[in-house]
């Protein structure tokens, strides 16, 4: 999946608006190098030097079973791809691996990096490149996004603000998947987006990138309603005149977006199984009421979906917390926010606000503000509900330029310079 965001940033540089002279290319060219170069150094110095953190061990540890033994047993809360990914560095690691553990997976996160003689710097690091490199990758997707809003000025502000920014760095260096995630989502978003002007191959890429955002985290599916939407109305604008034509080409374009998007989540478990082996663990909750009839009505295969019952028990769970010097058992819908609020950095908040309001106020940003607005709001919400995701702070690099360069949706009313 690096090739999938590949494709997404592949007319960062040379897409998007066009400059009006070779010559006044090599500044931005010079700027996105010497930012991704900075962030690159960030975090191949942070790889290098961090500890494993609690998740990576179990993330590095099934990496290792894909590998060894194709077995999808450990880890089913998560779906495979990202820790696919992982398996990309582990494979060059080479780590030795007992054959047919049986412990759980945080006993075999345990015994592969400390227990069966393999060096745990070296596999950590190895494990954690993979992720660095779709870092950096949706960093240019963000530099693209942006830059047909917003102009060369605007992309180069949206992209420093992406490569500076703490979080990015510090999630990029690990070998999780929360990164992963927000950037296929955001991939996505960005080809819906220049979907409206040619929809033929970018639906489907569209729903190939958030097809891998579903076979990464489970917490992205709020959003797939939003983005199946969002591909109707990209197709709308591309058809020809003609609201019955428009109608049927709407359709088939949110149908092909959620195909291919449920295609690539069934091809990321029979990569690690072609057979598709699956015994439901032991502590697998029987979930009721409508969340057990979502989880029943999903067109993902049976691993993906007793993943899904897994997660629900998480959620049902009576965990404590701490919030303002109160200790409470349960969960408080105003967490996250108050999380937010009080460990993002004011000017972030500031941007973030700011960049929403210019979206949604300037006319010429206005169509793009439910592709850049909507994702992040359902996520948010759906974060409060009770579900676990950083996707909604990625996309909000985007929307932190102001700078519009001319150039209208001819069909549409508004947009960037999409071909």
């Amino acid at each position: 999946m690096t090739g999938l965001a590949a494709a997404g940033a592949r007319e960062a540089v040379h897409g998007g608006t066009a400059p009006r002279g070779a010559g006044r290319r090599w500044p931005v060219v010079v700027v996105v190098v010497l930012l991704l170069g900075q962030m690159a150094a960030a975090m191949v110095t942070t790889a290098v030097r961090q500890t494993p953190t609690i998740d990576e061990p179990v993330y590095v540890g099934t990496a290792a079973v894909y590998l060894r033994e194709h077995s999808l047993r450990y880890n089913p809360e998560h779906p495979p791809l990202g820790k696919l990914v992982i398996a990309t560095g582990t494979a060059v690691a080479d780590p030795h691996l007992d054959a047919g553990f049986r412990g759980d997976q945080g006993a075999l996160g345990r015994r592969l990096l400390y227990e069966s003689g393999n060096d745990p710097w070296r596999l950590m690091f190895w494990a954690r490149l993979p992720v660095i490199v779709l870092t950096l990758l949706f960093g240019l997707v963000v530099f693209a996004f942006a830059r047909e809003l917003a102009g060369a000025v605007g992309a180069s502000a949206a992209l420093a603000l992406y490569c500076l920014s703490p979080d990015v760095i510090a999630h990029g260096s690990l070998a999780t998947l929360d990164v992963p995630a927000a950037g296929f989502v955001l991939t996505s978003v960005r080809l819906l987006w220049r979907a409206r002007r040619r929809p033929r191959w970018r639906l489907p890429l569209a729903g190939a990138a958030f097809g891998a955002a579903l076979a990464t985290k489970m917490s992205v599916l709020p959003v797939l309603p939003v983005l199946v939407g969002t591909a109707a109305v990209s197709a709308w604008c591309a058809a020809a005149a003609g609201r019955r034509h428009r109608l049927v080409r709407a359709v088939a374009g949110a149908g092909a977006f959620a195909l291919v998007a449920v295609a690539v989540v069934w091809a990321a478990y029979l990569v690690v199984d072609p057979r598709l082996r699956w015994a439901p663990p032991e502590q697998v909750p029987v979930v009721h009421g409508l969340r057990g009839l979502l989880v029943e009505l999903l067109p993902f295969p049976e691993p993906y979906r007793d993943g899904m019952r897994v997660q629900f028990g998480f959620e049902d769970h009576p965990w404590e917390g701490f919030l303002f010097g109160r200790h409470y058992t349960g969960s408080l819908w105003y967490y996250l926010p108050a999380a937010l609020l009080v460990k993002t950095p004011l000017g972030t908040l500031v941007l973030w606000a700011a960049g929403a309001v210019a979206v949604v106020g300037v006319r010429r940003l206005r169509p793009a503000a439910p592709y850049l607005l909507a994702a992040p709001a359902v996520l948010l919400a759906a974060a409060m509900y009770g579900s676990r995701t950083s996707a909604p702070g990625t996309p909000s690099s985007c929307r932190c330029s102001w700078r519009w360069r001319r150039g209208a949706c001819s069909r549409c009313g508004g947009g960037g310079r999409g071909r």
